[in-house]
């Protein structure tokens, strides 16, 4: 995305202009705030659930799972060059 706006700034007059549309315009506006609306529910969740359970030791080994669980995807993404988008987060969340 960040080419595809360097480059009508190189050949387009003065005075035109772009705009993004269906994914990508979401994915602009959206931005860094996915990964947030990812985390909170997560952390919430995990911090009401030792008060259910009673106990510790579950919640406790399942949280630390979960970011293990993470970094087999990310290490995949991150050999084979794989951009980190929407449909991957959407993929890795679900």
């Amino acid at each position: 995305m960040t080419l595809m706006e360097e480059i009508p700034a190189k050949t387009l007059p003065p005075g035109t202009g772009y705009e993004w549309t269906a994914m990508s315009y979401q994915e602009k506006v959206v931005g860094a705030r996915s990964t947030w609306h990812s985390a909170l529910p997560c952390c919430w969740s995990t911090s009401c659930w030792p008060g259910s359970m009673k106990s510790w030791y579950a919640p406790i080994s399942v949280i630390l799972a979960v970011p293990l669980s993470l970094l087999g995807p990310m290490a995949v993404l991150t050999a084979l060059r794989i951009e980190n988008n929407l449909y991957t987060q959407i993929g890795i969340s679900s």
